[in-house]
């Protein structure tokens, strides 16, 4: 899911045809580190209910879109470092259909997201977690937005790119893209995040922060982000309910993994056996 999304938020620069994987997404991640490295990876995707009614009204297939749309466990196989997933939730609401996961780590140093094309990797986000002084470091090497496509825009003639994106900014109704980290401590200093408060940094885009093709490129440039925070402010308590948490989705994680491979399985066989009655 988080890799097929951000694909998606990258893509509508340059395929605006591509619904859903364009403007119709709501996309919210929080990435929570404890003091020790280990924490999580909060996402929530959502795609917008009126244009897949658009969809299914141009002739597409709306099984195709609903597989473009569902959540793939397989898709954090492509990470490294991940020890479990939650259970995904899956709600409609006020016209909006979002899934829900949470992924755990045991040490972030050992979290990245890797693409696999062939016998090449392409390493698309690394994290470097440390202690200094009172309090902790974070950085994070992140090209998960990056985009072969959308660096031949760049060098687009100036009338073609206001062409391509008056044709795309019909579908930015309702697009929203928060990403967040949050530290042990008080955040001091956050590079390559928007806003900071409490232990808190975030980077948040809507609609009306695209105004044009320049905004929407850099959008999904590789970027390089620090956060600085001060000594841990989370009590032993706090420390030994997350650790919990964290064996608890551990124990639980081979079942939900069965369980999904489960599904997964049957969708194929229905899509085959809708095939073979095409046919």
């Amino acid at each position: 899911m988080l890799a097929k999304t951000l694909r998606a938020v990258a893509l509508v620069a340059v395929a605006a045809f591509l619904v859903p994987a364009s403007g119709c997404i709501r996309y919210q991640e929080e990435l929570v580190v404890q003091p020790d490295g280990s924490g999580k990876l909060v996402m929530t995707m959502g795609f917008s209910l009126e244009i897949l009614e658009k969809l299914k009204g141009m002739g597409m297939d709306p099984k195709e879109n609903d597989e473009k749309m569902d959540f793939n466990f397989q898709d954090f196989e492509k990470f490294e470092g991940i020890v479990a997933l939650s259970r995904p939730r899956n709600e409609k609401k006020d016209g909006w259909q979002t899934w829900t996961v949470t992924a755990y780590f045991e040490d972030i140093n050992k979290v990245r997201l890797v693409e696999k094309d062939g016998e090449a990797k392409k390493v698309k986000a690394t994290f470097a977690f440390r202690k200094e002084g009172d309090g902790y470091v974070l950085e994070i090497d992140d090209r998960l937005m990056e985009n072969d496509q959308m660096k031949k825009m760049d060098d687009m003639p100036e009338e073609g790119g206001e062409e391509a994106w008056e044709m795309m900014k019909q579908f930015l109704k309702g697009f929203e893209m928060s990403r967040g980290v949050k530290m042990p401590g008080t955040v001091t200093s956050a590079e390559g995040f928007a806003k900071k408060e409490g232990r808190g940094a975030v980077n948040k885009v809507d609609e009306s922060n695209l105004k044009n093709m320049a905004e929407l490129s850099k959008l999904v440039k590789a970027a390089k982000r620090k956060v600085v925070c001060g000594k841990s402010e989370l009590s032993e308590g706090d420390v030994a309910a997350f650790k919990k948490e964290l064996d608890d989705a551990k124990a639980a994680w081979p079942k939900i993994q069965e369980e999904l491979k489960a599904e997964a399985e049957k969708k194929n066989k229905e899509r085959e056996k809708d095939q073979k009655k095409e046919e």
